[in-house]
């Protein structure tokens, strides 16, 4: 692969009043910040993954008190962001070309064998999972890690959260195209063209791809019907190229707008997002619950294409969040209230492990859900939540240093 143009490895100027750029050798160390936001985004996860209520979608109090934690699946956003940050901070410093075949061995013997033991894992606790329809092909749909692209093959295996390391994969994938438009032009358009090629993907998966679900609307007959289109890599890509432009602006290759840098940025875009999140539309979009809203079919209907902005403000949030994050880290602001220090480095804690606790938290939280029968009374989802988080954690921690730390790099073998 060629090198960067010598136009785009010229240093941009930085944003008046932000620090100067660290050094390559001190950004080339954990950040500890982006552990912490990686702490932040698993902790999202296992909550919208713990069983809360049985209440159907209604307006009463209990639903819309538990209603809201859905939305910690939006940590696999903020997750998208700082792999775009993470992959593209080494070859952000311009000093040598990527080779293409370094990358892939490092992130297959980074990623592969602790998502191999994760597979044995969920089957192990699910073992009904191998007399399923299809489980021949699922399982080499999973590990040709493209069974995000597949009607049939999500949740089969026991654990639906594989669906991200399929989409992972893809996005290296798109790094190829990303590297190729820098070489040509800006990074601006790199930015363009993602957002035009996602935007086009969430109005045709909004309007036309298959409503009320995203499962109604597939193509082909197994086992190779295509389908889960919210879930191919297309609809990801802007986000994903937020975070590697993030990279630019922490080398000092770019500069930012001050509004890229500031937490009030994300306070503000975070809520739209969440606004236009499907959550929220495509339980309006329900027939059965327009008239307990007091608005006509006829007025919904076209704010479908409304969801469709949700990835993109919610990539936009994201990465002002990093910005500010690693801002405040290099400033040393965080050392400046002990609590706060204290948060962080608990969330950076959890950020270093956040992979294996991705990886193992659902079927735990199955097993324990089958094991202890709670019911939906207050005091058992208190319960939950008092056991299912601590124990996702602790089983977590075990794999890391069980399997995943064997395939870190020396300086990262923590946690």
């Amino acid at each position: 692969m060629r090198p960067l143009s010598a136009q785009s490895q010229v240093p941009q100027p930085a944003l008046r009043g932000a620090p100067s750029p660290a050094p390559a050798s001190k950004l080339a160390s954990r950040l500890v910040s982006v552990d912490c936001l990686r702490g932040v985004a698993i902790f999202g996860v296992i909550v919208c993954h713990i069983p809360v209520s049985d209440v159907p979608f209604n307006l009463s109090p209990k639903f819309l008190a538990f209603f809201p934690l859905q939305f910690g699946a939006l940590g696999v956003n903020l997750f998208i962001v700082l792999s775009g940050f993470c992959i593209h901070l080494g070859a952000s410093r311009g000093e040598k070309p990527l080779v293409w075949s370094a990358f892939w061995k490092r992130r297959f013997f980074r990623l592969y064998p602790p998502y191999l033991a994760a597979i044995a894992l969920s089957l192990l606790l699910a073992p009904q999972v191998t007399a399923a329809p299809l489980f021949g092909w699922n399982i080499a749909a999973h590990l040709l890690m493209v069974h995000n692209l597949f009607r049939d093959y999500i949740p089969n295996l026991g654990n639906p959260v594989f669906w991200s390391l399929g989409l992972e994969e893809q996005l290296y994938v798109f790094y190829f195209a990303l590297l190729a438009i820098q070489r040509r032009w800006r990074f601006s358009a790199v930015l363009k063209i993602s957002a035009a090629i996602g935007l086009a993907w969430w109005l045709g998966y909004f309007t036309s791809f298959g409503r009320p679900t995203w499962d109604q609307q597939s193509w082909g007959t197994a086992p190779f019907a295509l389908g889960h289109w919210a879930l191919w890599p297309f609809g990801f890509w802007f986000s994903w190229s937020l975070g590697a432009y993030a990279a630019e602006a922490c080398h000092g290759r770019v500069s930012l707008p001050p509004w890229a840098n500031r937490f009030a940025s994300f306070a503000c875009l975070f809520p739209l997002g969440v606004l236009l999140n499907e959550k929220i539309w495509l339980r309006i979009w329900d027939g059965n619950h327009v008239a307990a809203l007091g608005l006509p079919a006829v007025v919904l209907q076209p704010t479908r294409a409304l969801a469709a902005l949700s990835e993109f403000t919610l990539g936009i949030a994201f990465f002002c969040l990093l910005n500010w994050a690693i801002l405040v880290e290099r400033k040393g602001n965080a050392k400046a209230n002990a609590l706060a220090g204290h948060l962080v480095r608990a969330g950076a804690g959890l950020g270093l492990i956040s992979y294996s606790i991705y990886l193992t938290h659902n079927p735990i939280l199955v097993v324990l859900e089958k094991g202890l029968a709670l019911d939906f009374s207050l005091s058992s989802i208190a319960l939950r939540f008092l056991l299912y988080i601590p124990l996702s954690v602790i089983c977590g921690k075990l794999f890391f240093h069980a399997v995943e730390r064997h395939f870190l790099s020396p300086g990262q073998k923590t946690g």
